[in-house]
């Protein structure tokens, strides 16, 4: 989760304490790698689940499906965090 909602990215570079997300754009169903890269520093802990990588589709390939076990699962858990706040 990052400024109360929920996104797909991709950890990188990890120090002692945090790592950097790169965090790709939604797109109704889909989701995108945006043209300007979105990274943030984020404390462990703070992602709500790891999913499978998603899977490219469309005829470019540049958008991309996360599968639906993975997206029910996101949103039971975004639901149960947003609850928690």
């Amino acid at each position: 989760m990052y400024e109360d909602n929920w996104f797909i990215g991709k950890n990188f570079d990890q120090d002692e304490d945090e790592y950097d997300v790169q965090f790709m754009e939604t797109k109704k169903q889909f989701f995108q790698w945006p043209m300007n890269e979105d990274i943030v520093w984020r404390k462990p802990g703070k992602n709500l689940s790891k999913v499978d990588e998603p899977g490219a589709t469309g005829k470019s390939k540049r958008m991309f499906k996360v599968s639906e076990i993975d997206r029910e699962r996101i949103l039971i858990l975004y639901v149960v965090s947003s609850e928690k706040q």
